[in-house]
């Protein structure tokens, strides 16, 4: 059974992580979703003939991502590379203690979620 090199699962996490949401969306896509997850799982779990993992934990963990981000409708949290102003950091604190006094769940820590792979906004606003 072929193994295909560490730079090729990697790749095809990117892309999965960038279109997965819009090609689940489709009705030949969630099939495809599928499959192509079935196999990052097998491949994932492989084991050379000496019994070791035949993956880099790297991208071990690269794959467990797509899974993961799968398996919570593509939900990624991304972390911010700029700092906050006070400002800033005084509205989201507000923001998460109005949502918790509303019962809401708020997503823990300096991230911020977002959908991995939907379609932004402004390019179905322009098709109507």
């Amino acid at each position: 059974d072929y193994i295909p090199e560490e730079h090729t699962i990697e790749c095809a996490c990117e892309l999965l992580l960038a279109v997965g949401h819009t090609l689940e969306a489709l009705p030949a896509g969630v099939q495809a979703v599928q499959q192509i997850c079935s196999r990052l799982l097998d491949l994932k779990s492989r084991r050379t003939m000496e019994g070791k993992a035949a993956y880099s934990k790297r991208v071990q963990f690269v794959v467990q991502n797509v899974l993961d981000a799968r398996s919570a409708g593509w939900a990624t949290k991304i972390f911010r590379s700029s700092a906050k102003t006070k400002e800033e950091i005084r509205l989201e604190q507000q923001r998460e203690l109005d949502a918790r006094s509303r019962g809401a769940a708020m997503p823990g820590g300096a991230g911020e979620l977002i959908v991995a792979g939907q379609q932004p906004q402004y390019i179905g606003a322009s098709n109507n």
